[in-house]
């Protein structure tokens, strides 16, 4: 494919097409790698197209052409890259900003982090600085655990998520776990995908039915199509499955309500399912949707600062690596509420003191192995 070279100063990629017969832009585009990597994915070229930010060499044009124009052998592409890019994949946030505290659980092979609402878990972008990812690759290489270009290596390009096992949405704050080599990645997810770590959530959630479930309650139901398709009514009760043909898969989650409170609900989730958004769409189908949630409640509440979801916690059995070597010990990982999330139990007329509030400095106890 297309090697390009960069500049550090004007941060400005440059390559030539090398193909004898044309090809669409964007193809051109795809193939083009830094420092043998392909870190740039579709969406962001598409972003830096947006931006204006790729010109072809002599043409008098100020726009980036479009992704779909053909292109010869010899052409030469350049790229305003933002000051931001990574050709490792991950970039350092800026010094004096850190939003993360300390992790909950390091050992050799493992580690937990307490994230913040409000800041995405992966980077969708190289030159994005201000995700989870960033600030644990910081804290790695900040503490000589890993520097930066290892712990990217992590993940296959052009992923972005390092040795990161699962994702939350923006405004769910709560548990990550990662992993600091590949064999244990893999162990990991492979035990992921087998449904054998039970995640455990706190959301604050409004009923919207004269007759809600009980206050313990196992929903199953089936997930079927796409991830676009699965964003909005994709769970749907046992009688409403999917005609023959459809990938399908079915899905349990178990709820218990902790408090009520007026029509409000401290709810306690549990379910060993990873799809996107399996517990927002979970509790919308019961009709109890949680506070807070734009997409399935778009109900403004001067109660909910954000999304009233938080990932409490993570229930691991034992795991072993491809070798049989241990990777993490039966265990429970545990994260606290932070004080947004606690401040608003009070404004719901909730008993706060049932929740274990994190710490300010690093949101929680620090648990090294």
């Amino acid at each position: 494919g297309s090697m390009a070279s960069i500049a550090p100063a004007r941060l400005l990629l440059k390559f030539k097409v090398d193909v004898d017969r044309p090809m669409r832009f964007m193809k051109h585009l795809q193939r083009a790698k830094f420092d043998g990597s392909p870190w740039l994915s579709i969406h962001s070229w598409e972003e830096l197209l947006r931006r204006g930010a790729v010109k072809l060499e002599n043409s008098t044009k100020n726009k980036s052409p479009p992704a779909s124009l053909r292109l010869t052998a010899n052409t030469t592409v350049s790229v305003e890259l933002p000051e931001t890019f990574s050709a490792n994949g991950i970039a350092m946030p800026p010094a004096d900003q850190l939003v993360i505290g300390a992790p909950l659980f390091m050992s050799k092979r493992l580690f937990a982090f307490n994230k913040p609402a409000g800041i995405h878990t992966i980077a969708q972008h190289p030159w994005e600085n201000d995700c989870l990812v960033n600030y644990i690759a910081a804290y790695l290489q900040s503490q000589g655990i890993m520097d930066v270009k290892a712990f990217a290596a992590l993940s296959k390009p052009p992923l972005i998520e390092g040795g990161l096992l699962q994702r939350l949405d923006l405004d769910t704050s709560g548990l990550v776990v990662g992993a600091l080599d590949v064999l244990a990645k893999e162990a990991m997810r492979e035990c992921f995908r087998q449904k054998r770590i039970e995640k455990t959530y706190l959301a604050v959630t409004e009923t919207m039915v004269p007759n809600p479930p009980p206050r313990e309650h196992t929903l199953r139901c089936f997930l079927w199509g796409s991830s676009k398709e699965s964003r909005d009514g994709a769970l749907q009760e046992p009688k409403h499955k999917p005609a023959d043909g459809s990938r399908v898969e079915s899905v349990e989650v178990r709820t218990k309500v902790l408090q009520r409170a007026g029509n409000m609900n401290l709810v306690q989730v549990t379910t060993s399912h990873g799809a996107r958004h399996v517990v927002r769409c979970a509790l919308q189908l019961m009709g109890t949707p949680i506070l807070g949630d734009k997409l399935y409640h778009p109900v403004p509440s001067n109660k909910a600062p954000r999304m009233l979801l938080h990932a409490s916690s993570i229930t691991v059995p034992q795991v072993v690596d491809s070798n049989g070597e241990e990777v993490v010990s039966e265990r429970v990982f545990e994260a606290g509420v932070p004080k947004d999330f606690a401040k608003a139990l009070k404004a719901c007329r909730f008993d706060a003191d049932l929740v274990r509030v994190a710490a300010t400095s690093d949101g929680g106890s620090v648990e090294s192995v």
